[in-house]
């Protein structure tokens, strides 16, 4: 590869990226379980393939719930840092000399979650008092999915993935296509070889 290649990859290259979608409001969600569960109940001891007029009823209400949750959920886009600010976030948040964990995993264990998490959203902009209160609100579970992917996205492999089962049932690619084809021509010239006269 050309220098000149080098440097156009280079100026095209991308962090990765990922979003976290966070309802506020798990009061509708556990309404949503409830009448869900009460549909596939209902569904599963109905003895006709139409819907009732109750299953009608139900899912619509589900579907209401859907609609209101949505406008209650923060979509949380979230970047990879580069390797000069990651190297420094680590080093701003070392491990606590009397902590015994902090030192076996090499950062301060309470304070570089919080760090990583305000350092890597991207999107809705905000303040980190605004994000604060926002954290604040949050369940435990919440607030561990931010912390995860920031984590992965930091610490995650993004090497090119080199093979794809699902792609290759649909469509082989041509790398493989060639191996199929020299792969056939070879059981043929062993066939041919067993059987002389064939």
């Amino acid at each position: 590869m050309e220098p000149q290649d080098i440097d156009e990859l280079v100026a095209a290259a991308t962090r990765p990226e990922a979003t976290v979608s966070l309802c506020l409001r798990a009061d509708l969600r556990e309404q949503w379980e409830i009448l869900n569960n009460d549909l596939i109940n209902m569904q599963a001891a109905s003895q006709t393939l139409g819907a009732s007029k109750e299953q009608k009823d139900l899912a619509q209400k589900i579907h209401a719930l859907q609609d209101e949750m949505a406008a209650s959920t923060i979509q949380v886009r979230m970047r990879a840092m580069t390797k000069p600010a990651w190297r420094s976030m680590m080093f701003s948040h070392a491990p606590r000399e009397n902590d015994p964990k902090d030192l076996a995993l090499g950062y301060n264990r309470e304070t570089l979650p919080d760090a990583i998490v305000a350092e890597s959203i991207i999107e809705p902009e905000r303040t980190a008092r605004e994000w604060q209160n926002v954290f604040e609100v949050l369940t435990s579970r919440q607030y561990d999915d931010l912390v995860d992917t920031a984590w992965a996205l930091n610490r995650k492999d993004t090497s090119t993935p080199v093979f794809s089962l699902a792609a290759s049932l649909v469509m082989p690619a041509s790398g493989e296509k060639s191996r199929q084809q020299s792969a056939s021509a070879s059981r043929r010239r062993a066939s041919r070889a067993k059987n002389p006269e064939s």
